[in-house]
C-alpha cells in the first residue's frame, strides 16, 4: 500500500507533546495502518520520514500561503489579511503550531521550519 506524506500528518497524536520526541517506526507503521516493510519502502528510515514531513510542510503547506501573498497587488494590511485568510481557509495554523513545537526536539525539522 502506498501512502502520501499528508497521510502521516493526519495520524492522531503524532505530534502530541509526549510522543513528539519518541516517534519510532513501529509506532508510525501501526498508526498509519501499514507494515514496517511498507514504511521502509516509502522512507529509508525514521530520519527519512522526519525529513519528508518537514520538507512537505515547508514546500506544500507554506507555499499555499506564500502563493496568496505573492500574486496580489495589495499592500500592507490588506496583503496580511489575505495571508491570514488563506491560513484559516486551509486550516494551516494547526500544522504550523505542531511543526514549530516539533523543532524543539527534532533538528531535521528545525532546518525546514
Amino acid at each position: 500500500m502506498r501512502f502520501r506524506v499528508l497521510d502521516c500528518l493526519n495520524v492522531k497524536h503524532l505530534f502530541s507533546e509526549e510522543r513528539r520526541a519518541k516517534i519510532e517506526t513501529d509506532y508510525l507503521a501501526k498508526k498509519l495502518g501499514i507494515t514496517k516493510g511498507s514504511f521502509y519502502a516509502q522512507f529509508s528510515d525514521r530520519r527519512g520520514f522526519v525529513a519528508s514531513i518537514a520538507f512537505y510542510w515547508a514546500d506544500s503547506l507554506t507555499s499555499t500561503v506564500l502563493d496568496k501573498f505573492s500574486i496580489t497587488d495589495k499592500k500592507g494590511e490588506e496583503k496580511l489579511l489575505l495571508v491570514l485568510q488563506a491560513i484559516k481557509a486551509h486550516k494551516l495554523e494547526k500544522y504550523d503550531i505542531e511543526m514549530r513545537a516539533w523543532t524543539l526536539d527534532e533538528p531535521l525539522v528545525a532546518v525546514q521550519v
